[in-house]
Protein backbone atom coordinates (compact mmCIF):
# COMPACT_ATOMS: atom_id res chain seq x y z
CA UNK A 1 0.00 0.00 0.00
CA UNK A 2 2.88 2.43 0.75
CA UNK A 3 4.19 2.31 -2.53
CA UNK A 4 0.97 3.35 -4.34
CA UNK A 5 1.24 6.41 -1.78
CA UNK A 6 3.77 8.51 -3.04
CA UNK A 7 1.48 9.48 -6.18
CA UNK A 8 -1.88 10.75 -3.94
CA UNK A 9 1.03 12.92 -1.79
CA UNK A 10 2.72 14.37 -4.62
CA UNK A 11 -0.22 15.36 -6.07
CA UNK A 12 -1.74 17.32 -2.81
CA UNK A 13 1.52 18.55 -1.99
CA UNK A 14 1.97 20.12 -5.16
CA UNK A 15 -1.07 21.36 -5.81
CA UNK A 16 -1.23 23.21 -2.31
CA UNK A 17 2.85 24.19 -3.22
CA UNK A 18 2.11 25.96 -6.35
CA UNK A 19 -1.86 28.18 -5.13
CA UNK A 20 0.37 29.64 -2.50
CA UNK A 21 4.03 29.85 -4.27
CA UNK A 22 5.83 29.97 -7.47
CA UNK A 23 5.63 26.90 -9.68
CA UNK A 24 9.49 25.70 -8.73
CA UNK A 25 8.39 24.65 -5.51
CA UNK A 26 6.88 21.83 -6.83
CA UNK A 27 10.09 20.03 -7.94
CA UNK A 28 11.53 20.88 -4.51
CA UNK A 29 8.95 18.71 -3.27
CA UNK A 30 9.15 15.90 -5.65
CA UNK A 31 12.65 15.29 -4.66
CA UNK A 32 11.90 16.17 -0.77
CA UNK A 33 9.03 13.43 -0.86
CA UNK A 34 10.65 11.29 -2.80
CA UNK A 35 13.86 11.29 -0.60
CA UNK A 36 12.00 10.39 2.67
CA UNK A 37 9.48 7.39 1.20
CA UNK A 38 12.46 6.15 -0.35
CA UNK A 39 11.27 5.21 -3.61
CA UNK A 40 12.84 3.06 -6.10
CA UNK A 41 14.19 5.18 -8.83
CA UNK A 42 12.12 4.07 -11.81
CA UNK A 43 8.74 4.21 -9.59
CA UNK A 44 10.15 7.77 -8.47
CA UNK A 45 10.16 9.19 -11.74
CA UNK A 46 7.07 7.38 -13.18
CA UNK A 47 5.21 8.54 -10.23
CA UNK A 48 6.45 11.96 -10.35
CA UNK A 49 6.09 12.77 -14.35
CA UNK A 50 2.42 11.09 -14.28
CA UNK A 51 1.30 12.96 -10.93
CA UNK A 52 2.30 16.46 -12.22
CA UNK A 53 1.32 15.91 -15.99
CA UNK A 54 -1.75 14.93 -14.61
CA UNK A 55 -2.27 18.20 -12.29
CA UNK A 56 -0.96 19.97 -14.55
CA UNK A 57 -3.10 19.46 -17.26
CA UNK A 58 -6.12 19.55 -15.17
CA UNK A 59 -5.06 23.00 -13.58
CA UNK A 60 -4.13 24.27 -16.89
CA UNK A 61 -7.86 23.82 -18.30
CA UNK A 62 -9.36 25.01 -14.95
CA UNK A 63 -7.04 28.41 -15.46
CA UNK A 64 -7.91 28.50 -19.37
CA UNK A 65 -11.55 28.60 -18.40
CA UNK A 66 -11.34 31.44 -16.27
CA UNK A 67 -10.37 33.57 -19.25
CA UNK A 68 -13.03 35.63 -21.58
CA UNK A 69 -10.91 34.73 -24.35
CA UNK A 70 -8.94 31.38 -23.31
CA UNK A 71 -4.97 31.88 -23.37
CA UNK A 72 -4.56 28.20 -25.10
CA UNK A 73 -5.98 29.75 -28.30
CA UNK A 74 -4.03 32.75 -28.12
CA UNK A 75 -0.73 30.41 -27.16
CA UNK A 76 -2.41 27.92 -29.60
CA UNK A 77 -2.45 30.80 -32.37
CA UNK A 78 1.37 32.05 -31.54
CA UNK A 79 3.03 28.63 -31.48
CA UNK A 80 1.96 27.85 -35.38
CA UNK A 81 -1.75 27.26 -34.55
CA UNK A 82 -2.03 24.07 -32.13
CA UNK A 83 -5.44 22.90 -30.98
CA UNK A 84 -6.20 24.07 -26.84
CA UNK A 85 -6.02 20.40 -26.05
CA UNK A 86 -2.14 20.09 -27.18
CA UNK A 87 -1.28 23.44 -25.46
CA UNK A 88 -2.32 21.49 -22.18
CA UNK A 89 -0.54 18.75 -23.29
CA UNK A 90 2.53 20.75 -23.67
CA UNK A 91 2.01 22.34 -20.40
CA UNK A 92 1.23 18.86 -18.06
CA UNK A 93 4.33 17.49 -20.22
CA UNK A 94 7.27 19.96 -19.32
CA UNK A 95 5.81 19.98 -15.68
CA UNK A 96 5.84 16.09 -15.61
CA UNK A 97 9.33 16.11 -17.24
CA UNK A 98 10.85 18.72 -14.06
CA UNK A 99 8.69 16.51 -11.16
CA UNK A 100 10.06 13.07 -12.66
CA UNK A 101 13.56 14.19 -12.82
CA UNK A 102 13.34 15.82 -9.36
CA UNK A 103 11.96 12.80 -7.64
CA UNK A 104 14.61 11.01 -9.59
CA UNK A 105 16.90 13.08 -8.22
CA UNK A 106 15.31 12.58 -4.69
CA UNK A 107 15.32 8.91 -4.82
CA UNK A 108 18.96 8.65 -5.89
CA UNK A 109 19.94 10.85 -3.25
CA UNK A 110 18.60 8.53 -0.51
CA UNK A 111 20.24 5.69 -2.08
CA UNK A 112 23.94 7.60 -2.00
CA UNK A 113 23.33 8.78 1.75
CA UNK A 114 22.03 5.66 3.00
CA UNK A 115 24.13 2.77 4.91
CA UNK A 116 24.24 -0.17 2.84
Amino acid sequence: MKKYAFIPVITVVAAVLQYFFPWWTMPIACAIIAFLMKVPAARAYASGFGAIFALWYGMSMIADLQFDTPMSSILGGIFGGISSNLVYTLTAFVGGLVAGFASLTGSLAHKMVSPK
